[in-house]
């Protein structure tokens, strides 16, 4: 004869980790993917820089903020892979894929490439 209390206690702690691991794979992506950045638009004048980032549900959320309130952490030659981006008045990084396409690659390190003091 089976002891259901018995089968049930010791399935009840594996599917409550299998839970919250389910739940913390989920929030990352979710956060990684609202710091992905997949396009920079410099406006014309030079004075604004809209970031477009990505979404799980396939929304296109974009923030256009001053240039003077970003600042890249590092330069593109000197990171292996993403590009960390500060945005004033965000509170992580945005990540700017080093394979990605840059179209003006010196208009980018003088604008949205320079570090600046925020």
């Amino acid at each position: 004869m089976i002891d259901v209390r018995k089968r049930l206690s010791r399935t009840e702690p594996r599917s409550l980790l299998f839970l919250v691991a389910g739940s913390a794979i989920v929030i990352g992506g979710f956060v990684f993917s609202r710091r992905s950045v997949s396009r920079i638009v410099l406006h014309s004048g030079g004075q604004q820089v809209t970031v477009s980032t990505s979404d799980l549900f396939g929304l296109r959320p974009a923030h256009t903020v001053p240039i003077r309130h970003v600042s890249c952490m590092a330069h593109r030659s000197e990171v292996p892979a993403m590009i960390p981006v500060k945005i004033k008045g965000y509170r992580f990084y945005f990540l700017l894929d080093k394979e990605g396409q840059i179209y003006n690659s010196k208009l980018f390190d003088v604008t949205v490439g320079t570090y600046r003091k925020l």
